[in-house]
């Protein structure tokens, strides 16, 4: 599992992964933006400080900053990574 502030429009980390998807959604909340996007037929969220311009519709490259990844076995359980 990821959560929606370890992925950002910009990679915080050398070692992030890009990914891309189709921005579905945007929203600024303050000094904060929100972008629900599709990669692959699933619906992702990147929430990040700062204005970030995501057009609907297109196709945006996001980066998942690994090391806050969380991992579960198939009964639920997390795994120490």
């Amino acid at each position: 599992g990821i959560r929606p502030h370890h992925i950002r429009p910009r990679a915080a980390r050398d070692d992030a992964v890009p990914i891309a998807g189709r921005v579905l959604v945007t929203e600024l909340s303050g000094s904060e933006s929100v972008v629900h996007f599709d990669v692959e037929g699933g619906t992702w969220v990147s929430q990040s400080l700062g204005i970030h311009p995501f057009e609907v519709g297109e196709t945006a490259q996001l980066f998942i900053d690994t090391s806050q990844c969380l991992y579960f076995d198939p009964d639920g359980r997390r795994i120490d990574a």
